[in-house]
């Protein structure tokens, strides 16, 4: 099957995951094909085949690539006829959507839990338990520590988690 690459949803995700030029290339030839070898294709890009196979396991580490094997009956080595699977990307930014969300949840959490105190040159803040602990004086420059509302931080985190919730709860469906 033959995915419309050209809207570059599916190829910027590829190279967000893997991070290389070669990788878009790759995965175009692919989609041109039922199926390939990994040697055609190290053949055709004219790279090492180990390179290719990095590649190759890396969208099928992703889900994003599968392969059948045989053995060559004259030479006894297994060969492999790899395809993409595009449809696959549904699956893998629904389980990235999740992690997100894990983590912001996370990062909610410890703020709704926090006083934050910050000295006026932004050296960084401190909990107020560490604020406490060295005398509400920065630990860099040592001017004094105030209390820093976090309360816009914590909107713009539940608003994040809703739409993320939302993005997945309306997947679901």
């Amino acid at each position: 099957m033959v995915v419309d690459l050209e809207d570059g949803q599916f190829l910027d995700i590829v190279k967000e995951l893997i991070g290389e030029n070669t990788v878009i290339d790759v995965v175009k030839e692919l989609n041109k094909k039922t199926e390939i070898t990994d040697e055609e294709l190290a053949s055709k890009f004219e790279i090492r085949l180990n390179d290719i196979r990095k590649i190759l396991y890396r969208l099928y580490e992703n889900n994003l690539a599968s392969f059948r094997r045989l053995r060559d009956k004259t030479t006894g080595w297994y060969i492999f006829f790899w395809r993409l699977e595009p449809e696959n990307i549904i699956h893998l930014i629904r389980n990235k959507n999740k992690l997100v969300l894990e983590i912001l949840s996370t990062r909610l959490e410890y703020e709704q839990q926090h006083v934050f105190y910050r000295c006026t040159n932004n050296c960084g803040s401190v909990i107020f338990e560490d604020a406490m602990e060295i005398g509400f004086k920065c630990p860099k420059c040592g001017n004094p520590l105030y209390n820093v509302p976090n309360q816009e931080t914590i909107e713009v985190l539940e608003d994040n988690i809703e739409i993320l919730t939302s993005t997945l709860n309306n997947k679901k469906k």
